[in-house]
């Protein structure tokens, strides 16, 4: 709806984004070009008018949205597409990687890589992901990078410093897909959710830095709070 309010600018909008061509190349196996344009546009659209407030009540209050909005929206297209740039880039390295020849002894670390690959970048990632926590995918995904290189090295310690990250993960992950279905929406549990991504910073690729200090026993004691709402 606000994309068709903008007119004009929103079609000016659709038809130059920054680094598109190279992030469509990136995209590739994950969806359409049209699909990688339409999370572009609903991210920037996001982050413009509907990123620091409730939803508009009445005429007034949209209107006053949409002159906010119009406002942000050349700054909200660069940060978006500046970043949709890096993190594809940087998920095109990892997955180049995972192409590559494994060694059977990794198997248990690619499957825990993969599976944490496909919920960092899907169809629809830009706008799905929360704004805040989007700048961070790229370090995310170079943390990923890094761990492959040194798996080669040690697979062993790689396996001993997994054990954590995937025993408070799954827990995570069966409660976010319920969540899903039941349409639920729980702040703590989406912040438990991007700390573990932290936490797998901190324990593959500790030289990335985390954003916040995290440990283990920090994200058992919030896993316990979440578990007792």
């Amino acid at each position: 709806m606000i994309g068709w309010r903008l007119g004009p600018a929103f079609k000016a909008l659709a038809r130059d984004l920054p680094h598109f061509q190279r992030m469509t190349l990136h995209y590739v196996g994950l969806g359409t070009q049209q699909a990688l344009r339409e999370d572009v546009l609903n991210a920037i659209l996001d982050r413009a008018f509907l990123n620091d407030g409730p939803l508009p009540r009445d005429p007034a209050a949209f209107a006053a949205l949409l002159e906010r909005g119009r406002a942000r929206l050349a700054a909200a297209r660069v940060e978006v597409c500046d970043a949709a740039d890096a993190i594809l880039a940087a998920y095109h390295e990892v997955r180049r990687i995972l192409a590559g020849e494994l060694s059977p002894v990794w198997a248990e670390a690619a499957a825990d890589i993969r599976d944490q690959l496909a919920r960092l970048v899907y169809p629809g990632f830009l706008s799905q992901t929360p704004p805040e926590w989007l700048p961070h995918l790229p370090r995310y995904l170079r943390a990923i990078a890094l761990r492959l290189q040194k798996l080669r090295q040690a697979p062993d310690r790689d396996r001993q410093r997994s054990g954590d990250v995937i025993r408070l993960w799954e827990p995570c992950k069966r409660q976010l897909e319920r969540n899903a279905r039941q349409e639920r929406h729980d702040p703590e549990l989406i912040k438990f959710r991007w700390l573990l991504e932290e936490l797998r910073v901190s324990q593959f690729a500790q030289e990335l830095k985390t954003l916040l200090p995290v440990s283990v026993k920090r994200l058992e004691e919030q896993w316990g709070r979440i578990r007792q709402g």
